[in-house]
């Protein structure tokens, strides 16, 4: 899963995620929007099959970027729809991870806060309870 995602997200054509970028081309932004799809997807069949939340960390990093990238650069519609896929998630772990839900949705939260966070003094607080409980999670 971590080639698919890499590959995702060099797919991309985001080049920073610091400075302002504009996409030059329909075609880049449809290149986006289907990253964004791939992430969901990567993240939501992690959950739904193999109930694994460092699994789905892998699509909520490609969608981490796409956002990040969308906040940066005041892109309206390509946060709209990011932000769309991190709800669906959110309402997908509610659903399907039983007793970790309350984690797992911390966990989507936080990651979609953490992407919103262009402002050092907006970051959001690590939940280090969660990366303690599921080896293997990273930031």
């Amino acid at each position: 899963m971590h080639a698919v995602a890499s590959t995702v997200s060099a797919a991309l054509p985001i080049r920073t995620l610091v400075g302002k970028q504009q996409l030059s081309s329909d075609d880049e932004l449809s290149l986006v929007e289907i990253g964004c799809y791939l992430g969901f997807d990567l993240a939501y069949y992690a959950l739904k099959y193999l109930h694994d939340l460092v699994a789905s960390n892998i699509g909520l990093d490609v969608l981490w970027e796409i956002l990040r990238f969308a906040e940066v650069n005041d892109h309206d519609h390509l946060r709209r729809l990011t932000l769309k896929q991190f709800s669906r998630l959110e309402a997908s772990a509610e659903r399907l991870m039983g007793d970790r839900r309350e984690d797992v949705v911390r966990w989507i939260a936080f990651r979609k806060e953490d992407a919103l966070a262009i402002d050092e003094s907006a970051m959001p607080e690590v939940p280090w309870d969660i990366l303690e409980k599921f080896e293997g999670l990273n930031v």
